[in-house]
């Protein structure tokens, strides 16, 4: 096979698996009821834009970016089938971005194995199709994360300035961006030291986003005022029931009622996901393995003082990475073992899919699979 024709290849298999995750995202966006939060945005996106930059400042914690973009979108459209549709379309972005990033810091299997994964994921499926800025800040934080991956092999000025504002637009979309600016911020020194970047090109990304969300500071200092002291209830399970959710995507009582031969997506993903990690280790990707891990951590730091930043729906951005993470485990293993484990999982994620288009149409599904 000539290398055009593998690449034609791999081209044709990325078009089906994007096209594919487009059709799984746009599925049933019609008759969707609200989830909890869904109805939250579509309630505060009816105000004006002078109104919710007073609520802002005065009962809603929340960064501004989506909120305002979803009304812009409502005003234009006039429907909130098209402010879905902005969901769905950052969701799809992801995928592709996925396999970009993939392909950066791994090899071409690898990524068309992560796009795939991303595509079927029931997580980054139901949260593509949300009015939340959830599948805003997956693709945003895919970006940043390829960025990153570009600035390690050669320090273009483009890429500083690229990232600069990608780190300013994750801050004004949720204030996760606080640990995964920290996290940059870790892998800039990592370059540093190794002599890769100058200091000035280590602080210039940091800096972007400081100066571009300098408008926003004073907004921030009042929400944090009237959030203090706030929580959602968590348990300390949360940790643990992060990983089961990015494996199965529904609670274990849903699955248990509905089809329980389904929990075996939780070790079969964990499986593929710590061998892996296992992998990443033993070949020293320190790189990838920074980016992996500092994000949760920082989170699980910061939620003593915000316990909503350990929320697996704040968390879902991460979602892509542990699936490259398992991609990876697959790409690298001539076992036929793990390439139908590989299969599987993803046989038994549109399971859960088609168990979730099964109910969105009643009231109150989201409790029912826990989003």
């Amino acid at each position: 096979m000539t290398m055009a024709t593998g690449k034609r290849k791999t081209l044709i298999l990325l078009a089906a698996i994007v096209l594919l995750a487009l059709i799984l995202r746009v599925a049933f966006l019609e008759p969707r009821q609200f989830a909890v939060d869904e109805a939250f945005t579509f309630s505060f996106i009816q105000n004006s834009y002078a109104k919710m930059l007073e609520l802002f400042q005065t009962v809603e914690p929340l960064p501004p970016l989506y909120p305002f973009l979803a009304r812009a979108v409502l005003l234009v459209s006039g429907s909130i089938y098209w402010v879905r549709m902005a969901s769905v379309l950052f969701g799809v972005a992801s995928v592709f971005v996925s396999y970009l990033a993939a392909k950066e810091f791994f090899n071409e299997r690898t990524a068309l194995l992560t796009a795939a994964f991303v595509a079927f994921n029931p997580l980054c499926v139901f949260y593509s199709q949300q009015l939340r800025a959830y599948s805003l800040l997956m693709l945003l934080f895919l970006l940043l994360v390829l960025l990153l991956a570009k600035l390690s092999k050669e320090p273009k000025t483009s890429t500083l300035l690229l990232l600069g504002l990608v780190n300013a637009l994750v801050l004004y979309t949720h204030y996760q961006g606080a640990p995964i600016l920290l996290t940059e911020a870790v892998f800039l020194g990592i370059l540093l030291k190794r002599k890769k970047i100058t200091p000035v090109q280590g602080i210039a990304p940091l800096a972007i986003a400081a100066v571009l969300f300098l408008p926003w500071a004073p907004v921030l200092w009042k929400q944090l005022w009237f959030v203090k002291g706030g929580s959602y209830g968590g348990t300390s399970l949360d940790f643990a029931y992060i990983f089961y959710k990015f494996a199965a995507g529904a609670n274990a009582s849903f699955l248990l009622e509905r089809q329980p031969l389904l929990l075996v997506l939780v070790p079969a993903v964990s499986l593929l996901f710590f061998y892996g990690v296992f992998l990443l280790a033993r070949e020293k990707k320190q790189d990838f393995l920074c980016i992996l891990a500092l994000p949760l951590a920082f989170s699980v730091a910061l939620a003593f003082f915000v316990p909503l930043m350990l929320h697996f729906r704040h968390l879902s951005y991460l979602i892509p990475l542990y699936l490259m993470a398992s991609a990876f485990a697959v790409s690298k293993t001539k076992s036929r073992a793990l390439v139908f484990l590989a299969a599987a999982v993803i046989l038994l994620w549109a399971c859960i899919i088609a168990m979730y288009y099964g109910i969105v149409s009643v009231q109150d599904w989201n409790i029912f699979m826990g989003l």
